[in-house]
């Protein structure tokens, strides 16, 4: 029973968070539509043997997006579904099972729609930008942290599929589970500790950040000057960082009060 209760919530969580990226998904893609339309308008050709890569790909958009969209949802999933499965009687254990099992499945999917976009791609007149970004580092130290939360290090997918998959789910799980870790937060304690839980996620994400750079080589600019960790502790660290946020919230959810 116990089980069923943690997969029903997993299963409810999973639908409702997969037809909101659906509309994530529908409103980049009107993006790039507009985006595609507008280079031809400007007399930019794109054909098979000769193209200019002036927009990214509708598979690039997602990648770089894809892990604000995760944090966005985990802020909302701490208000609205908590309220909503403790009140019709499932347990708080058994919503923080459900809830990072679904997240994760969240996850999973994101980046088997990104492949599937790929090959759709492969089939599209002309060439997109390098999905592999450089970005240059931002002088200001705020800059710097918002280049780092939403430049997260690139991770391909045309390569290996199944550990790029699992790489990718991992990463956005992340982003979820820090935009979860502060909604429960507010949610628990109020304003002030609220307030203070942007920060511990901000740092815990520039962590992660820079284990995953390191893991992959990254070019990407870091806010961190960690280079010298050997990569299966940079793995693990990453791995670490992601558990620590979920134990925490765990934690913060044992005894939270429902506000009906």
């Amino acid at each position: 029973m116990q089980k069923s209760n943690s997969m029903k919530v997993a299963s409810d969580m999973f639908f409702t968070q997969m037809s909101w990226t659906s509309g994530y998904l529908f409103v980049l893609l009107l993006i790039f539509v507009v985006r595609f339309a507008t280079s031809f308008i400007k007399g930019i050709e794109f054909t098979i043997f000769k193209a200019k890569a002036d927009i990214d790909s509708f598979s690039t958009m997602i990648f770089y997006s894809s892990n604000i969209f995760m944090f966005i949802i985990g802020i909302v999933a701490a208000y609205g579904f908590l309220q909503y499965f403790v009140s019709n009687g499932v347990t708080r254990k058994h919503y923080f099972i459900g809830a990072a099992l679904g997240s994760f499945g969240v996850a999973l999917a994101i980046p088997i729609i990104i492949k599937l976009v790929l090959l759709v791609e492969k089939f599209l007149p002309g060439q997109f930008s390098d999905g592999s970004k450089i970005v240059e580092p931002d002088e200001e130290l705020l800059g710097q942290v918002v280049q780092n939360i939403l430049f997260s290090p690139y991770i391909g997918l045309n390569d290996s599929l199944l550990l790029g998959i699992g790489l990718f789910a991992l990463n956005i799980f992340c982003y979820y589970v820090a935009g979860w870790l502060i909604g429960i937060s507010f949610y628990r304690f109020g304003g002030v500790m609220g307030l203070l839980s942007i920060p511990v996620a901000i740092a815990l994400l520039l962590i992660y950040d820079a284990m995953i750079g390191i893991a992959f080589s990254s070019q990407m600019p870091s806010l961190l000057p960690i280079n010298a960790i050997p990569v299966p502790v940079a793995y693990s660290l990453a791995i670490a960082i992601i558990a620590i946020m979920l134990i925490l919230i765990r934690q913060f959810t044992k005894k939270v009060a429902v506000k009906l």
